[in-house]
């Protein structure tokens, strides 16, 4: 006998989601920001490898990192999962925090580079300034590319003579976070909500009220 209890995906095509009408519009949700993730996490990889220089191997593990978390985020949707659908939130959370620190960062970078580089040259190491690991340091942040055997103060001269378009990248970054940023809370939040109705969506499964226990065969009639 067919159950009709709308946790039951075995009768749903692939991309079909719950038939409660009470996780319908939550699952939908989910599986929107799902892929708003995974293809936002696509162009940053992409982004990252060809402005930055990686390798193969780096993009690849990046892209596939990528997309683990909007896959947890489908696979709650179409399973009605309450479990993987609270990894997604606790993620997104995660990843929230990480892209507001990462805003911050490169927004102080942004406002401090110039007057930076104007009160600290390696030459002179004055006090509060950087030494040369934390130069080469910066400079590999900054995605500048430089040679093993690059002085700190090669690093400086370039950042002195490429500031804007320096600062044009770390703005451009930042916009990335500002977006990730944006995308996580609303995954964590979307998430949270997919769990409350999960967790407010009762399903008994009833069985039948008098299953049958024994089986009475008719008796042949005897000829008299």
């Amino acid at each position: 006998m067919e159950r009709n209890s709308p946790l039951n995906s075995a009768t749903r095509g692939p991309f079909l989601l719950s038939e409660d009408e009470r996780l319908r519009t939550p699952s939908r949700r989910i599986v929107v920001i799902s892929v708003i993730i995974a293809l936002w996490n696509i162009v940053a990889a992409v982004f990252s490898a060809f402005t930055r220089k990686q390798h193969v191997w780096e993009t690849v593990v990046t892209f596939l990192l990528g997309l683990l978390i909007p896959c947890c985020g489908f696979w709650s949707a179409r399973y009605t999962d309450g479990n993987v659908a609270s990894l997604f939130s606790c993620c997104n959370c995660l990843g929230a925090v990480v892209s507001i620190f990462n805003v911050v960062l490169l927004t102080t970078a942004i406002g401090s580079l110039a007057q930076f580089l104007q009160t600290c040259d390696p030459q002179e190491q004055g006090d509060g300034c950087p030494t040369d690991a934390q130069w080469r340091d910066m400079c590999q942040s900054s995605d500048v590319q430089l040679g093993p055997n690059d002085s700190a103060e090669e690093c400086y001269v370039y950042l002195t003579k490429h500031i804007g378009s320096v600062r044009s990248r770390l703005a451009v970054s930042a916009g990335f976070a500002l977006l990730a940023m944006l995308f996580d809370c609303i995954g964590f939040v979307w998430g949270i909500n997919f769990v409350g109705a999960m967790s407010s969506s009762t399903v008994v499964h009833s069985p039948p009220a008098s299953p049958p226990t024994t089986v009475t065969l008719a008796q042949p009639l005897q000829n008299a």
